[in-house]
């Protein structure tokens, strides 16, 4: 059989534009009800099996026999025994990925919606005339642009605490927060700040982790960006911590904050030291939940955002 043949240029025969996908009527009711963490309910498993079989239908997987062998897989199953595509197959396939989805962990569930998108998706392709052979009338990308809406919206729909994007499930954080994590990319393309980047990065990969979550990682790292960013852009400031930057910043000579602003940042840096196991053991500071990983995570990359406009500043003095 020939190789599929990409269609040629002219009007596109789909025009899949990416968009942000809505919640439903049914979240956004249940505004203020709390999202589903380290569980992928039997409603969800539902929700799977019906994309599925829509994916199938429109050939955006290579049948039900190629996804029985990744669910196989996922579960650590013993390995498909299906080799042709007879419709026995196909029922028996079909059956036994309903069964193995039912059964697997949560986590794995959620790997199985990465390689639904990564591994399963395909190019779909059309007869037009047996001498010209399949022509590809969609491409895998566009094929992996419908899935990840349908496991977006499948998440929302199931108020899970995840969020589908770039091929990955992550935990899911306010739009706020995504904001502000996103604001402060730019930020560390200055050269002095690679160890600050280094330390944000692992809060944020603590915080997207599936299973295992590690909130005093989060805000310990969050707060160690700041720390690290303030110490390389203020290097003549006097002391070797954040505070005592912060406390240069705020009553030196060139008093570059207000006192207020500068209480904010080494606020987070008390809770950091303080709170029960995030730099030390427990010390009586409170116990590290997401929602204050989260407000950490936020918070320090607006601090870091703050820190180096402030030096890049040419007017320094503050008027106030």
């Amino acid at each position: 059989m020939n190789k599929a043949k990409k269609a040629r240029a002219g009007a596109p025969l789909f025009n899949h534009v990416t968009r942000m996908t809505k919640a439903p009527f049914s979240q956004r009711h249940a505004v203020g009800k709390p999202w589903i963490h380290e569980d992928f309910p039997n409603t969800a498993r539902t929700a799977l099996l019906h994309l599925l079989h829509d994916l199938v239908e429109r050939k955006y997987v290579n049948g039900w026999i190629a996804i029985d062998k990744e669910v196989r897989r996922i579960a650590r199953d013993d390995p498909s025994p299906h080799i042709d595509d007879n419709e026995t197959a196909i029922r028996s396939a079909q059956s036994n990925v309903t069964e193995t989805l039912g059964g697997l962990k949560w986590a794995s569930a959620f790997d199985f919606l990465e390689r639904l998108h990564s591994h399963l998706a395909t190019d779909v392709s059309e007869w037009h005339s047996y001498d010209n052979g399949p022509v590809v009338v969609m491409e895998r990308e566009e094929v992996q642009l419908y899935i990840a809406e349908e496991i977006e919206r499948l998440l929302l729909e199931e108020r899970l605490g995840f969020t589908f994007a770039d091929g990955e499930v992550r935990a899911r954080g306010r739009r706020h927060t995504r904001t502000q994590v996103s604001k402060v990319e730019p930020t560390f393309a200055d050269s002095r700040l690679s160890e600050a980047r280094q330390h944000f990065a692992k809060a944020v990969r603590y915080f997207e982790k599936k299973e295992d979550q590690d909130y005093e990682n989060v805000i310990k790292e969050a707060v160690c960006a700041v720390e690290a960013a303030a110490k390389r852009l203020f290097p003549d400031a006097k002391g070797k911590t954040l505070g005592d930057v912060v406390k240069d910043l705020v009553s030196g000579t060139a008093r570059r904050i207000p006192k207020q602003i500068g209480d904010t940042i080494t606020g987070l840096y008390g809770y950091r030291n303080g709170g029960d196991g995030i730099a030390h053991g427990a010390t009586g500071g409170g116990r590290a939940t997401r929602a204050l990983a989260e407000y950490a995570l936020a918070v320090a990359a607006s601090q870091i955002i703050l820190l180096h406009t402030i030096e890049s500043e040419e007017e320094r003095d503050i008027p106030f």
